[in-house]
């Protein structure tokens, strides 16, 4: 993925919820997130989001979307316990989350 395909979200401290959506790009943090409230990311099919900075603090429940398809692959971060909102998902094998 190319640096013109991708939305970075440099650093964000957001007292409440927190949207991200692109259109036909992934989504990559550069910098520490801290998202009191719930957080939903969505993204086109078949691309990234990476969220991979080891101070990132997501105290609501965090969602992850494909706006069509599938997302490639989902990376996050959080020292703290995360909280992951199911996705609907059209298929028949939902996906598997591991903790680290």
């Amino acid at each position: 993925m190319s640096p013109l395909e991708i939305l970075v979200v440099v650093v964000a401290v957001v007292a409440g919820s927190m949207v991200q959506a692109t259109a036909g790009v992934g989504i990559t943090d550069s910098g520490t997130q801290t998202i009191t409230g719930a957080s939903t990311f969505t993204a086109a099919n078949a691309v990234d989001i990476i969220l991979d900075d080891a101070a990132n603090v997501f105290t609501g429940t965090v969602q992850f979307l494909a706006s069509a398809g599938t997302l490639a692959n989902v990376t996050i971060l959080d020292p703290t316990p995360l909280h992951l909102q199911p996705a609907p998902y059209s298929h028949l094998t939902p996906p598997t989350y591991t903790e680290v």
